[in-house]
């Protein structure tokens, strides 16, 4: 399973961890390679227990994204956050995504759960495409702001007034709202 978790990492590109639990949320199996095939120190992962996480407790009682004609149809997809987890495996405090299915067995019953763990890597990645793309167009002066469903500001991108090259992640300082953005402010 481990070597799966490996491959998958590997073939997405964009999963920081990919973790399998059992049915009582302990850890069967977890990659012990990143993206690129090196290898990362994980293996303190199989001393915790992830019972009582929201994304095992979800996904165990069958509260996760119904959306017809999605991919995502049946997986707990959770709110951006900093991960302790990812942070202590690549010193990268940035917010992550999670992504977690149940396990069936032959029989349909529920026999553990696997938590992907996605890199906001992505997020920047297409921060920096779209903002290219701005540019290319004559708008470089744009600044790109990702918000969460409660005004938090997730990643922001604004080469005007930073170097090229960097973004900011501000969600783990806390902020609650990104002032004097308007879509900011009308976030309920």
């Amino acid at each position: 399973v481990v070597q799966a978790a490996n491959t998958y990492v590997q073939l997405y590109g964009m999963y920081a961890l990919t973790i399998v639990v059992d049915r009582q949320g302990r850890v069967l199996a977890v990659n012990d390679q990143d993206a690129a095939g090196k290898s990362i120190q994980t293996a303190w992962l199989y001393d915790k227990n992830f019972a009582s996480a929201s994304w095992f407790q979800d996904a165990v009682a069958g509260r996760f994204l119904m959306a017809p004609g999605s991919a995502l149809t049946g997986t707990v997809v959770e709110d951006a956050q900093p991960s302790e987890d990812v942070t202590r495996v690549y010193n990268d405090s940035r917010p992550v995504v999670t992504f977690s299915a149940p396990i069936r067995d032959t029989s349909g019953q529920i026999i553990g759960v696997w938590h992907n763990v996605a890199s906001f890597t992505v997020v920047d990645d297409v921060l920096r495409a779209q903002y290219a793309g701005l540019k290319a167009a004559g708008q470089g002066v744009a600044e790109l702001t990702v918000l969460d469903a409660r005004g938090r500001r997730l990643a922001g991108y604004d080469p005007s007034r930073t170097s090229a090259d960097t973004l900011t992640h501000d969600l783990a300082d806390g902020q609650s709202r990104t002032p004097g953005v308007e879509s900011a402010r009308r976030v309920n």
